[in-house]
């Protein structure tokens, strides 16, 4: 005998080879091996009942569940504690005893569902949710209380325990006994849109063809102003920008390389093939050239035949957007792309750019309205003619044009090819101070061939941008901020989808001449096809400027000022800089008689730019010029006694009567008996002129204007005492200027006038008094005549 032969299974004292039933299940072993069950296993299909129970029970001792309801046999019966040969991880011990049903019934109860479908977990117990496989009544309840009886779902193949089995957004009753549609497939007509939403837009479900014709396709915005449309594009573009900064400043091309795997991370990528149609929808074109901001162009050219190049990479998200009510879908859910530009300067007045996109990879979400996008591949390229109309390279308005065309070349069916020549006419004014420059561009895309997409018309377009560069370090790091946007050409503005607006803000580093690194990051504002909600850039620019900037014939690299010309007023000439006040003395060279030479600023013809030892001088401010005063230190005593020799005299004893005989009996000439006594009065702490002194001014240029031998005319200003003595000195010398300014006007020569201040120093009335300071604030006369009249 062998070694399992002398053994006893059961341990009922007899050796397996005496034994006839080993596993002591009340089944023989001949038995069990005419059965087919283990005559060593007393529960060979592990159900939690003995083979020999089975035997009596007539269930099938190789199958757990014998009437295929779902529970096992011995579940089934109530058992909560099998024999010991029932293998435990795969028994389901009955949790409730107390109730059992019929092993070898599918539906103990006859309620029209089976009892595992009843007792779902097939625990053998009724747990929340589940039906009661004892209850034949249950069968009626409607469990979702979706309107339709557990029974009946049963029949149609639905979940009795979900409303709405398919997630279609519409309750199985409603589809079964209202629209008709098939509540165990979300989309019947497999038109794209599921059942719910067709419903709730008012399409028919059981139609392919009207799926998508109530669709709004548009781009994206950071404020998420639709569904699709949320927070996180502003949270990537703030981190991208804090990033773009930080690398720049610390001119870290490491921190640069992390940035753009961030950026390129931002947009996630997925997988399939795409059948779209043709139509490009990129809305970011890169500028040509080193006179631009990002896209925006300036009306400045390249310097002749010289040529320039860059390459530039940017990415975007959520630039196509397909909404139907509340069926949403990513048509392009993001998009990067590698742009090479060439291009070359053209006799100072024009240039010629080259732009030649290549998308790296482009992405769209899970669509239902077209195949999914996931490859990249060309992109229309662009040229364009661009040339300067009004130079304004050394600042203020400039104006230039664009004439160009996109070539249809890219990749058809993958919204990133035209299928027609399109034609650019676009109008460039910009403004221009220092480093600094405003720029507005206006442009027109004509296609040649519209296209169409669902309810989307991709045709002629108005583009319009913003920008400004401002130049942070001479020659070193620029910073670039623009708005551009487009609408439709022949009905602009008539929807927030036709009408886009995207802010772009970024550096731009020269680490070596002529060569730039650029980086910015950018949002959409206005959702219209074509914007994302998120845009990043970075890239590489070489672009060799003139080497004499503002044309004034030093080269920029000896030049302090290379954008403002050297004046060439032989003052400093050579330092490439204008000097607008060669002699410092705060008088504009324009308006300076002397540039080169400092005013004295001492009260006399202060305005005239040259000091006085060259003009008129007046040390006893007695009003008659130094070169005519017989006594230059002592002032004149005007009491009508040869009063223009400028000497202190008293009056002969004599003069009352001789003065008198003299004019009863000699004869004067008219012409030299000009007397200016006339005095210009001024209101307190003023230096215009009242209504009353223009008159009276008027009535002394009349005298002046008709006397030819007027040499000289002293206009003397005077103030009161209140204030300052400065501030009367300076208030004394504006009144003179007006009373000399006004009589220009009234064509007296401005060379025979000089205008001077006393301030409060000669007064008409020696008073402290509102009488007295009414009579002190004015302007008077000193009149010299020459020719027959000199001395007179």
């Amino acid at each position: 005998p062998t070694p399992l032969d002398i053994e006893d299974y059961d341990r009922d004292g007899e050796q397996n080879c005496v034994d006839e039933d080993d596993d002591d299940d009340e089944v023989s072993d001949e038995q069990e091996l005419s059965n087919g069950t283990d005559p060593r296993d007393r529960d060979s299909d592990d159900d939690g009942l003995s083979d020999g129970q089975e035997a009596s029970l007539t269930t099938d001792p190789l199958n757990p569940d014998s009437d295929a309801d779902g529970v096992q046999d011995g579940t089934e019966l109530g058992v909560t504690t099998p024999t010991a040969d029932t293998d435990l991880d795969f028994f389901q011990p009955d949790e409730d005893p107390t109730t059992k049903t019929e092993p070898k019934q599918p539906d103990t109860d006859n309620d029209g569902l089976a009892d595992g479908d009843e007792d779902a977990n097939g625990d053998g117990r009724v747990d929340d949710g589940e039906g009661d496989p004892l209850d034949p009544n249950d069968g009626l309840r409607d469990t979702d209380g979706d309107g339709l009886i557990d029974r009946q779902e049963r029949e149609i193949g639905t979940d009795p325990f979900d409303k709405d089995s398919d997630d279609d957004a519409l309750d199985d009753a409603l589809e079964v006994q209202v629209t008709g549609t098939d509540p165990n497939n979300p989309d019947t007509d497999g038109g794209g849109i599921i059942d719910g939403f067709e419903h709730e837009n008012g399409t028919d479900p059981h139609l392919a063809e009207d799926d998508f014709t109530e669709a709004v396709i548009s781009g994206d915005n950071v404020f998420g102003c639709h569904a699709g449309g949320s927070g996180e594009g502003a949270m990537l573009f703030i981190t991208i920008l804090g990033g773009i900064l930080l690398a720049l400043r610390w001119r870290s091309f490491a921190l640069l390389a992390l940035i753009l795997a961030l950026g390129v991370g931002g947009l996630a990528p997925a997988d399939a093939m795409a059948e779209t149609p043709n139509a490009n929808i990129e809305q970011f074109t890169p500028g040509g050239g080193g006179h631009r901001v990002w896209s925006v162009e300036t009306s400045q050219v390249a310097p002749a035949w010289q040529p320039y190049a860059s390459l530039l990479f940017y990415g975007e998200r959520d630039s196509l957007i397909l909404r139907a009510g509340q069926h949403e879908e990513r048509l392009v859910d993001n998009q990067q792309v590698a742009s090479l530009g060439l291009g070359i300067g053209i006799a100072d007045l024009l240039q010629l750019d080259l732009h030649m996109p290549f998308v790296v990879a482009m992405q769209s979400g899970d669509t239902t309205s077209m195949t999914p996008i996931s490859d990249g591949g060309l992109m229309d390229m662009v040229v364009r003619l661009r040339g300067r109309i009004v130079d304004n390279r050394i600042g203020g308005l400039g104006l230039g044009a664009t004439l160009g065309a996109t070539l249809p070349v890219g990749d058809a069916d993958h919204f990133r090819g035209d299928p027609g020549v399109g034609v650019i006419l676009g109008l460039i004014g910009d403004f221009r101070a220092g480093g600094t420059v405003v720029s507005l561009n206006i442009v027109a895309r004509i296609r040649t061939e519209e296209t169409e997409y669902l309810t989307a018309t991709f045709g002629n377009e108005l583009t319009y941008a913003l920008g400004v560069d401002v130049e942070l370090a001479q020659k070193i790091m620029y910073l670039g901020v623009e708005l551009f946007g487009r609408t439709e050409l022949d009905n602009p503005f008539n929807s927030v989808e036709n009408s886009s607006l995207e802010a772009l803000f970024g550096p731009k580093w020269e680490f070596i001449q002529s060569f730039q690194l650029q980086a910015a990051a950018g949002i959409g504002l206005v959702q219209g096809r074509g914007t994302p909600d998120f845009r990043f850039l970075v890239g590489l620019q070489w672009a060799p400027g003139s080497e004499d900037e503002d044309g004034d014939g030093i080269l920029d690299a000896d030049d302090r000022c290379p954008r403002q010309p050297e004046d060439l007023d032989q003052f400093a000439d050579f330092d490439g800089c204008p000097d607008v006040d060669n002699d410092n003395d705060g008088i504009l060279d324009v308006d300076d008689a002397c540039p080169n030479r400092r005013e004295t600023f001492d009260g006399i013809d202060d305005e005239d730019g040259c000091p006085e030892a060259e003009t008129f001088a007046d040390r006893d401010m007695d009003g008659i010029p130094d070169d005519r005063d017989q006594c230059p230190e002592i002032p004149e005593t005007v009491n009508g006694f040869e009063d223009g020799d400028g000497c202190h005299d008293e009056l002969p004893p004599d003069w009352g009567n001789r003065q008198g005989s003299d004019r009863a009996t000699s004869s004067i000439d008219p012409e030299c008996d000009l007397r200016l006594d006339e005095v210009v009065y001024f209101l307190r702490d003023s230096d215009e002129l009242t209504e009353a002194a223009k008159k009276t001014l008027f009535e002394v240029a009349g005298k002046l204007n008709n006397n030819p031998y007027v040499k000289f005319i002293s206009i003397n200003g005077h103030a009161d005492e209140e204030g300052s003595e400065v501030d009367n000195l300076k208030l004394s010398q504006r009144r003179a200027r007006s009373v000399k300014a006004y009589l220009a006007e009234q064509i007296v020569d401005r060379g025979k006038m000089a205008a001077r201040g006393y301030g409060e120093h000669v007064p008409r009335v020696d008073a402290s008094t509102a009488e007295a300071y009414k009579e002190n604030r004015r302007v008077d006369f000193t009149v010299e005549l020459g020719g027959k009249c000199a001395g007179l």
